[in-house]
């Protein structure tokens, strides 16, 4: 067999041949089993002609099919963006309507506050100028209430340390007057 003379990494092909260069199917050209290469990199030991890629068909479109293609691709992506932002869309709807009845309900609660509407608009500002002045109100009440707490509560021990010594001195006026009587 004649052909050009063998390389040192040559490795048939799955048509038996060695590669396109040489059509050879020498045993000669069969020299190496081709080595793993790293996905996405071509193994660089299999032929010694790997500089050039075998070429691709190349489809030739027209413009106006491209177009087409391209309008087809669009129109793809397009439903499922209308349809995920439908499914958004219906979920927003439905957190908003679930926390719009949880703030009516709250409403509900504050019907004994001076002049809070709870049937009213709650998204308005103005209908909540009451609230906020109930607010600021029960806050300072409670605050004071936690200051006249902490007075009593300063108070207890004393008043402890004093039943306990009054206690105390009428054990003893009681044995005082045992002796007494005596």
């Amino acid at each position: 067999m004649a052909g050009p003379p063998p390389t040192s990494a040559c490795f048939p092909r799955a048509s038996g041949r060695c590669c396109r260069r040489t059509r050879s199917t020498s045993p000669l050209h069969r020299r190496t089993p081709p080595q793993p290469s790293p996905p996405g990199r071509p193994n660089s030991k299999s032929c010694s002609t790997r500089g050039k890629q075998p070429e691709r068909r190349r489809t030739r479109y027209s413009p106006s099919t491209k177009v087409r293609h391209y309008a087809a691709a669009l129109s793809t992506t397009t439903s499922a963006l209308g349809d995920k932002l439908t499914e958004r869309a219906a979920a927003a709807t439905e957190r908003a309507a679930a926390a719009e009845s949880r703030f009516g309900e709250h409403a509900a609660a504050l019907a004994d506050v001076d002049g809070f509407d709870a049937s009213a608009d709650l998204t308005a500002p103005q209908s909540l100028h009451h609230l906020v002045a109930a607010a600021g109100q029960a806050t300072k009440e409670a605050e004071d209430q936690r200051g006249k707490q902490r007075d009593a509560q300063d108070l207890i021990k004393p008043a402890a340390d004093l039943g306990f010594a009054i206690t105390a001195g009428e054990a003893r006026y009681e044995a005082l007057e045992v002796l007494r009587g005596r």
